[in-house]
């Protein structure tokens, strides 16, 4: 089962990388703190704290403005790392930015993030992107 994500943003496609080369960037987007952070293959970032882990991802392939592969392992999810695929495509003073999640099966229990989370998520990214800040999460 595959689910993709498209976004068109209005910033061009070096300046969405650089979004994504910076810890600002995952601290802003998502509900959990930001513990560490490394934009380099093989590294990562986790969310959450000591007591209540939330995430753990690590880069499995960096290709500078072209594409991001990353490994997710949610806490409290059963199965494998969820394997997310970013993509940029330039589109001269705009970009398109992709989500592509494509290993899962019909009875996976992390169908619920691929199919809630990360709508949101892309959203989030775009309105951090075009305007600097985040928007404030549902109470």
């Amino acid at each position: 089962m595959q689910f993709e994500y498209i976004s068109f943003i209005s910033a061009t496609n070096d300046k969405v990388w650089a979004y994504f080369e910076k810890a600002q960037l995952f601290s802003l987007f998502q509900v959990a703190p930001l513990q560490q952070f490394s934009f380099q293959e093989g590294k990562g970032f986790s969310l959450g704290t000591n007591d209540t882990p939330v995430l753990k991802a690590e880069f499995k392939l960096i290709k500078k403005y072209k594409v991001i592969h990353l490994s997710l392992n949610y806490s409290g999810i059963e199965g494998d790392a969820m394997i997310v695929k970013i993509i940029f495509y330039p589109l001269g003073e705009m970009s398109s930015l992709s989500i592509i999640i494509d290993d899962l099966k019909d009875d996976d229990s992390r169908l619920d993030v691929a199919r809630n989370h990360w709508p949101g998520a892309i959203s989030q990214l775009k309105t951090i992107i075009e305007t600097g800040e985040s928007l404030p999460w549902p109470q």
